[in-house]
């Protein structure tokens, strides 16, 4: 009769060789085992006699334990130095000289000088700076000394780049005032984080706080009655707005540049001032400016009330016009007559006098 820590076995078979039994171990055998066997021989004439011998020996179970701590498996990291960082340990003692690690397909004994142990801990330590937008690829093969093995893989991302802004609305010459400023904000690593968005308009500061100024992913959105801000017409409003990525713990985070515009909203497609305007140099009313509505370039004639042109301004947004004529020499004083047009189209007509 065998016994393994107490319980019987009837192996499926036995073999002899001479005086010694050879069998096979049960399958679920691990850890510490004691070992017991009963054998008794087989007289004729008496009782039959009986021995028991035991003794203990010890089954390894698996190979050593690796945890990759640092980064941890798909995380980002924003520092281009990025150490990986590992726990080894297992039930038997590491062979540290067989164990391999394994960074872009690239294998390192861990005698390598890029590489450190502390107790448990392996720390791998690049020779030079990880790439923006890479993925790194790790591989650990730990050996213990009877010669089990694990092996472990994982991967982080780098980022090293802040988020980008685009496609601010409003923005340039507007009509009307509007109820919101919106602006893309993206980030191709580990996202934008909503928390960090300032909005700057003109001299007002508004952090997020998921009311007035809220983030859905891709725009932020700055709700001006919500902030309290109040825009009056033809006044040029500035806007700059700065955000971060998100923190990940491992380095700083992205911040990105002032990302600044513009818009001035007009109560209708054009605005001429001042009316009347005398350039004579002082300093003074010098020239008429004319603000249009128009995404397209602006052409501004002026003619005199018989309608002989006398000057053509090209322009974007904003044209003025300081009195010369297309010759050069100051026009007259006395009313003229001016048309805007823009992509084929009129825009708007009227009145301007040259006092002087």
């Amino acid at each position: 009769m065998v016994r393994f820590n107490g319980n019987s076995y009837v192996p499926d078979t036995v073999n002899w060789r001479d005086d010694t039994l050879v069998m096979p171990l049960p399958d679920d055998l691990l850890g510490s085992v004691e070992v017991c066997i009963t054998a008794a021989d087989m007289p004729d004439i008496c009782e039959p006699r009986s021995s028991l011998v035991c003794w203990n020996f010890y089954v390894p179970g698996a190979g050593p334990n690796i945890a990759i701590i640092e980064p941890r498996d798909g995380e980002f990291t924003h520092n281009p130095s990025q150490d990986i960082v590992i726990m080894v340990s297992g039930e038997n003692e590491i062979d540290w000289d067989a164990s391999i690690l394994s960074i872009d397909d690239i294998d390192y004994n861990l005698s390598n000088s890029n590489i450190t142990i502390s107790g448990d801990t392996v720390r791998f330590h690049p020779a030079q700076n990880w790439s923006d937008g890479d993925t790194v690829n790790i591989e650990m093969v730990a050996y213990d000394e009877i010669g089990l093995s694990t092996r472990t893989t994982s991967d982080f991302i780098c980022d090293f780049s802040p988020p980008i802004c685009g496609n601010a609305s409003p923005s340039g010459i507007v009509q009307n005032i509007p109820n919101n400023i919106t602006l893309e904000l993206t980030d191709d690593g580990v996202g934008v984080d909503p928390h960090s968005i300032v909005f700057q308009v003109d001299n007002l500061f508004v952090e997020y706080d998921n009311y007035a100024l809220t983030y859905d992913g891709l725009k932020a959105t700055l709700d001006l009655d919500a902030a309290g801000i109040h825009i009056s017409s033809n006044d040029t409003v500035d806007i700059c707005v700065l955000c971060a990525d998100k923190n990940t713990g491992l380095g700083l985070p992205n911040v990105m540049s002032e990302c600044c515009f513009w818009f001035l909203p007009m109560e209708s497609g054009c605005s001429v001032s001042p009316k009347t305007f005398t350039p004579n140099g002082d300093g003074f009313n010098d020239f008429v400016k004319f603000d249009v509505f128009s995404d397209k370039p602006i052409v501004v004639k002026i003619f005199t009330v018989d309608g002989a042109l006398v000057e053509r301004l090209d322009g974007n947004y904003i044209v003025k016009w300081n009195g010369l004529d297309k010759n050069g020499k100051p026009a007259p004083a006395g009313p003229y007559i001016y048309t805007i047009e823009s992509d084929g189209r009129n825009l708007c007509k009227g009145t301007i006098v040259i006092a002087r």
